[in-house]
């Protein structure tokens, strides 16, 4: 019996009213039935209730194996054989896969190559995929080329010092991942002959090294049939077979590794018509086809699906295109009976013109964002009786683990987020982390201690003077989970010879602080930028060579509410001093980039004015996460297959170690 008139739909996957009509649903799709009774309303059916099997659709010679390790339920009937996507994807990524230009994406034949070209091969895919962890293949592309400049093989890397991997490093974020590169580096030369090892099992023995990364390396470089799954790819197969389960639920991810792996095509005994698709490795390109499929069509927001080459087997368009019909379609069959409902999905209501593809996989229950404050003092020594020059800035080494590991910072204190900080409290801790970091006694930093011409007020032993001190207001860095406002204070001391530092066995401070005795040096203030410092310190920086006061504030900070009055004085200028510029005014020069933060979350991005009510989403379509220092162009085209250009900004650098 007819239902009516026919849906329309467009092709961003989502059903709405658009000026053509959809194409009919797949009715020879093996999960049509389960889907025409899922998603038709009925008192007994509100929730898209199916079976487990409505996902288990696709199979290969790789299934059973799956299904006698309960990873994989049992398949529907009648299930389509993973050779009829491998001919499509592939085909389709032979068409695309040069567009972008990567220059780790090599076509080899591993057969023909020596033991040397082998594992050059495996340190190149190794260095791309731990670098396009949480970041975007267009900002990629240039680091790549200049890590693999600066350290062309496996063993130069292993001899490198972790200064010279962080400078080249610096401005990707997410530091903890050149550490990890280096220390596997070290450990493939030193344990593993300087070999890389070509199997998954033995690939994930090397430090940093995990599960994804160990089936990317295994595939692509070396053509074993290894899985992968990122976040690219846990989209592509979410939408395949329609699964709404938590993205962090164990059933969920092992139903999608397993999914993967009976996916992945052989090297050889396939259809013979795959021998003229995907070149001489296969598992590699099935691999690299499902990331620039959920990299390029099937993306977080505004999907491609009717350029998919899989849309005729995807399970979630299908389900679209079923909804837009659904009062044109035959009234569905009863379910058999004792059939219980999925155990992998979560219900939700199907709303038929608001149902979309978009809805697959499961958003992420979004993390609480924190904020925090920090104190931060720029030291400078300038040599007593000298006019002009060069200052000597001290900087502070940042543990080897933890946030920004090993870089490079202004001496920092961790303010307590359950006292109200002023300007006398943060001062306060600072002369103490200072005291910690020098020989010498140095005078009170107090701005109302200090007299012009550098001479101090108090009788004081030590050869340290005080010239001034500045505050330099706040700014604010976002991170993956946090958002930290800075701030700054700046001291300018002078004595007859550079002050020297306290060694690593002088006792520590009773503040929270990373500015460790024994890990500090002093440097040029011209060489403050290029010393491997984080996107924060840099923002520091910036707002000392520019001479005016930082606007930052967190969300809980309005102009009027400042929580102790001073980032509400700073907005006037420096220590409340009249003459500078209204934070709502932009400085001449200024572009409306300048003045936009964006804040990661998982595949989504908030599009910030300084003003926090006004909100606007965006979501960048080459994304998984975001860790780019705040204000970085990652990109100038909006498509990677068409030459329309946009400017893309990203967030900051990382938070906590992955």
């Amino acid at each position: 019996m007819g239902r009516g008139n026919k849906g329309s739909i467009s092709t961003t996957g989502q059903t709405r009213l658009t000026s053509f009509s959809l194409a009919q649903p797949n009715q020879s799709h093996p999960s049509f039935s389960d889907a025409l009774r899922a998603l038709s309303p009925s008192p007994s059916n509100k929730n898209r209730s199916h079976p487990t099997s409505y996902h288990c659709f696709l199979v290969s010679d790789y299934y059973k194996k799956h299904k006698d390790n309960n990873t994989l339920p049992r398949q529907t009937r009648d299930p389509i054989h993973a050779t009829v996507l491998h001919l499509k994807l592939l085909k389709w990524y032979d068409s695309v896969k040069l567009l972008r230009k990567m220059p780790w994406r090599k076509e080899v034949d591993i057969l023909t190559l020596s033991q040397q070209e082998r594992t050059q091969r495996g340190y190149e895919v190794w260095v791309s995929e731990t670098m396009l962890q949480q970041t975007q293949v267009a900002t990629v592309i240039s680091y790549f080329d200049r890590w693999i400049q600066k350290f062309p093989t496996l063993a130069s890397l292993a001899k490198a010092d972790i200064e010279d991997v962080n400078a080249v490093w610096a401005g990707l974020g997410y530091y903890s991942r050149a550490s990890r590169l280096l220390k596997g580096a070290q450990m493939v030369v030193n344990e593993f002959g300087g070999v890389m090892p070509e199997t998954v099992k033995r690939l994930e023995e090397i430090d940093g090294i995990g599960a994804y990364t160990a089936g990317a390396i295994s595939s692509i470089a070396f053509s074993k049939r290894a899985p992968t799954v990122d976040g690219n790819i846990t989209r592509v197969l979410s939408r395949l077979t329609a699964l709404h389960s938590p993205s962090t639920a164990k059933s969920t991810t092992t139903f999608l590794w397993s999914l993967a792996d009976v996916l992945v095509p052989p090297n050889s005994g396939g259809d013979e018509q795959l021998d003229h698709h995907g070149g001489p490795n296969k598992p590699g390109a099935w691999n690299q086809a499902l990331m620039e499929l959920g990299a390029t069509i099937c993306t977080p927001k505004n999907p491609k699906c009717g350029e998919c080459p899989l849309r005729e087997e995807c399970l979630g368009w299908n389900e679209v295109r079923t909804l837009a019909h659904l009062r044109t379609l035959p009234t569905p069959a009863p379910p058999v009976k004792d059939i219980e409902d999925c155990h992998l999905c979560t219900p939700f209501p199907v709303i038929r013109h608001e149902h979309s593809v978009t809805q697959y996989p499961m958003a992420k229950e979004k993390k609480k964002i924190r904020e925090e404050e920090t104190a931060v003092c720029v030291v400078e020594w300038e040599k007593d009786g000298a006019k002009g020059g060069d200052k000597m800035v001290l900087l502070q080494k940042r543990p080897e683990k933890g946030l920004l590991a090993g870089l490079f910072e202004f001496p920092s204190i961790d303010l307590d987020p359950s006292e109200n900080s002023t300007p006398k409290s943060r001062n306060a801790q600072l002369q103490e982390l200072l005291d910690s970091l020098l020989v010498d006694t140095l005078p009170s930093i107090s701005p109302t201690s200090t007299t012009t011409n550098g001479k101090s007020q108090s009788k004081n032993p030590s050869p340290i003077r005080i010239i001034s001190t500045t505050s330099l207001g706040a700014i604010t860095q976002i991170y993956s989970h946090q958002t930290r406002l800075y701030h700054i204070l700046r001291v300018i001391i002078t004595s007859p010879t550079l002050p020297a530092l306290s060694p690593s066995s002088k006792s520590s401070t009773s503040v929270s602080t990373t500015s460790i005795p024994g890990r500090g040096k002093w440097v040029p203030e011209s060489d403050v930028k290029g010393s491997n410092v984080g996107g924060a310190i840099g923002k520091v920086w910036d707002v000392r060579m520019s001479g005016k006061a930082g606007v930052g504030k967190l969300s809980g900070m309005g102009n009027n509410n400042a929580r102790d009055g001073s980032v509400k004085k700073v907005a006037a200028g420096v220590t409340g001093k009249k003459g500078s510029a209204s934070p709502k005014k932009r400085e001449k020069g200024r572009t409306k980039e300048d003045d936009d933060f964006l804040v990661g979350s998982d595949e989504e991005i908030e599009y910030e004015k300084e003003e926090p009510k006004r909100k606007k989403k965006k979501r960048l379509e080459d994304k998984v996460d975001d860790d780019r220092e705040e204000g970085t162009v990652v990109a100038e085209s909006a498509s990677p297959y068409q030459g329309k250009k946009k400017r893309v900004i990203v967030i900051s650098d990382d938070d906590e170690e992955e």
